[in-house]
């Protein structure tokens, strides 16, 4: 994560073929739960609590469809499905995304950090891996690789805006509130506003 490069992407495929690994996912509702899970980390990385929450939704929306559609025709293969133990298959389909490797909130982490948290101090970037449900021991283990850059970025976010001191108090708190909004601390903002360079 210090070298400002993401982690490589991993591009999720079906992985229908191949049942081996925990939990093998045999039941039409795992499937179309994984098939629905791949969709979404196809588009982005996703932390764990993100897509449980995410498919926990998917889950209610079929459930109300189907009782939509109780009084008239069903879709084909709706009937089929049992979305009553859906909590159960939620956990075996992130638990076999895990263990492929398809789903890591360690990726999401990198790859947050070198992307948007490029432009953002350690505050924002707490905030955001929180809100994605990353655990505490990896935010923080997140926020001790990028502490080093902290002022760096800070430096390099002020000089692309504003590019040169400010002129009087009003434009300096204008500068620090910039600041303060993409997540830096008073500290470095201190330190960016009365151009101290890097210490270390």
């Amino acid at each position: 994560m210090a070298s400002g490069h993401p982690a490589p992407r991993v591009v999720p495929v079906d992985d229908t073929a191949d049942d081996a690994g925990p939990a093998p996912l045999g039941t039409p509702e795992q499937k179309a739960l994984r098939a629905r899970a791949l969709r979404w980390l196809a588009q982005r990385e996703h932390s764990r609590a993100e897509l449980d929450q995410k498919l926990d939704r998917w889950v209610r929306q079929q459930r109300a469809r189907l009782e939509d559609e109780a009084a008239g025709a069903p879709r084909a293969g709706a009937a089929a499905m049992d979305w009553s133990a859906s909590d159960a298959g939620i956990a075996a389909v992130l638990d076999r995304l895990e263990a492929r490797g398809l789903l890591s909130d360690a990726r999401l982490a990198a790859t947050l950090s070198a992307g948007k948290g490029q432009g953002w101090g350690r505050l924002r970037l707490q905030q955001a891996l929180r809100r994605k449900g990353v655990g505490e021991s990896l935010v923080r283990d997140t926020l001790a690789q990028t502490a080093s850059s902290e002022l760096e970025r800070a430096q390099a976010l002020w000089a692309r805006r504003f590019g040169q001191p400010a002129a009087d108090r009003q434009a300096q708190a204008r500068q620090a509130r910039f600041l303060a909004a993409r997540g830096f601390d008073a500290e470095i903002i201190r330190r960016v506003l009365r151009g101290v360079p890097d210490e270390d």
